[in-house]
């Protein structure tokens, strides 16, 4: 599946931008029912399999949509933890499977109906096994799983619990709190686990907001009300009934009030008035300097030409290059720099920057000097910058080269020390990152999310 996937990795790419098309819509809501009816399978015939019974199979409405379900609670019963496991685990065992299937169904069809909707069951069955069903930190399977592998059961509740018996303990003066870990060991977990899992929750929501508000920005928008009142509204509310009526605090009130001012206040005077260091990279490609030289060089050096082999027997036509005449004590490094963070190359002091390329990312290359190039480019300097190379930065679907940029970018030439540890190669691909002068967090996020809806949205 992996290899199928790697060599058409441009098609994948070019066929999510159609995924959320109305035309797309019935398909992909086809799939993902029959994706799940045969997850919901995979749980119950591994039930079964180990002694335990499955009674109930069926359908259930979740916001307005048909989802099937069964019922293998009579697994908890199992007296290994291992059969837990493995029947939490059964219905992503199916869905890779099926994805896998799905993968070279779609790779060995032309367009249609079967082609897309193996596409939408390949990547319904890849990206929710991955980012949902099996990652611990939401409450699905690999949740019900790390909870049967720690023996530890209801873990997201006692995590918050033991969240809440802190601040209680700690920070209020409750001494009558209690924790709901048994050992020392398992309160760190609850703990743990409790401040992981409601980071994952924001991360993995706030990236399925964007992804639907740049296609469908009413729906976006009424999304991000439903998390502000949700995430922010409520809690807050939450927060101060529990403050001005929880009996727990009738003897620790003012110091339940007063705690609770100071962190909101040393949160937002960190956040707004701290300096904090700051910085950004940016992906580029190694060259030599004058490697414009083809042919016929004025100096002395190495011809490379890595894919001359392609060029034989064929007719070239003028200013096709061949090769690079490499000058091996002078090399220079080209960066394109997003839009977004032009603004700091241009408005904000520099202190420094440095180059690590892949492969040697523990070695540091020193930078003499740089220069910003002002005006916006869209051409990269290597295909390996770019998504069709395995690059960080988007290209236009058209370009058979792979160099054009879907967004014009600034161009950063940063001439390189060529005493330093790594060996320099013309085309070697890498970051440099960039020292900027300290900058408090709060106004630094405004303006990225700033930058973001202008972006994205023209707000």
């Amino acid at each position: 599946m992996r290899t199928v996937a790697v060599d058409h990795f441009p098609a994948l790419q070019q066929q999510s931008q159609s995924v959320l098309a109305p035309g797309n819509l019935l398909l992909l809501y086809a799939g993902i029912v029959l994706l799940k009816t045969l997850h919901e399978f995979g749980h119950a015939y591994f039930c079964r399999r180990f002694g335990g019974e499955v009674h109930v199979l069926g359908v259930m409405l979740m916001i307005f949509t048909p989802i099937p379900y069964m019922d293998a609670t009579s697994s908890w019963g199992f007296r290994s933890r291992w059969q837990r496991i493995l029947v939490g685990a059964a219905g992503m065992i199916v869905e890779l499977f099926v994805a896998a299937l799905a993968t070279f169904v779609w790779a060995n069809t032309g367009q249609g109906t079967l082609h897309s909707l193996a596409y939408n069951m390949m990547l319904a069955a890849s990206v929710s096994t991955l980012v949902f069903n099996l990652n611990p930190l939401l409450r699905f399977d690999g949740y019900y799983m790390l909870s049967d592998l720690l023996e530890i059961p209801n873990l997201h509740q006692r995590a918050l619990q033991q969240l809440k018996h802190v601040v209680e303990r700690y920070g209020f003066g409750v001494e009558q709190s209690e924790s709901p870990a048994r050992t020392r060991g398992e309160a760190g977990w609850l703990a743990a686990f409790g401040v992981a899992s409601g980071i994952y929750r924001v991360f993995v929501f706030g990236a399925i907001l964007l992804f639907v508000a740049d296609r469908y920005l009413l729906l976006g928008v009424l999304m991000a009300a439903f998390c502000v009142v949700s995430w922010i509204l409520v809690p807050m509310g939450k927060l101060l009934s529990y403050l001005a009526s929880s009996p727990r605090l009738a003897r620790h009130r003012p110091r339940a009030v007063l705690a609770t001012l100071g962190v909101f206040g040393f949160v937002l005077l960190l956040l707004n008035w701290v300096p904090m260091p700051s910085h950004f990279r940016a992906p580029g490609v190694l060259q030599a300097d004058q490697s414009a030289l083809i042919v016929r060089a004025r100096h002395d050096g190495v011809w490379v030409a890595p894919q001359i082999e392609d060029s034989a027997g064929r007719w070239l036509a003028r200013g096709t290059e061949l090769g690079v005449v490499v000058n091996a004590s002078s090399f220079e490094f080209l960066a394109p720099v997003s839009q977004t963070d032009g603004e700091a190359l241009f408005g904000r002091r520099l202190l420094g920057a440095e180059v690590r390329l892949f492969g040697q990312s523990g070695t540091e290359i020193p930078i003499d000097r740089w220069k910003v190039i002002p005006a916006e480019r869209e051409r990269l300097p290597s295909a390996a910058l770019g998504w069709a190379g395995g690059g960080d930065v988007p290209v236009a679907p058209t370009d058979p080269q792979g160099q054009r940029a879907l967004e014009p970018f600034f161009e950063v030439r940063a001439d390189v020390k060529t005493g330093a540890p790594p060996a320099l190669l013309h085309g070697r691909s890498g970051k440099i990152r960039f020292d900027l002068a300290p900058e408090p967090l709060l106004p630094r996020w405004i303006r990225r999310v700033r930058q973001l809806l202008q972006q994205r949205y023209q707000a």
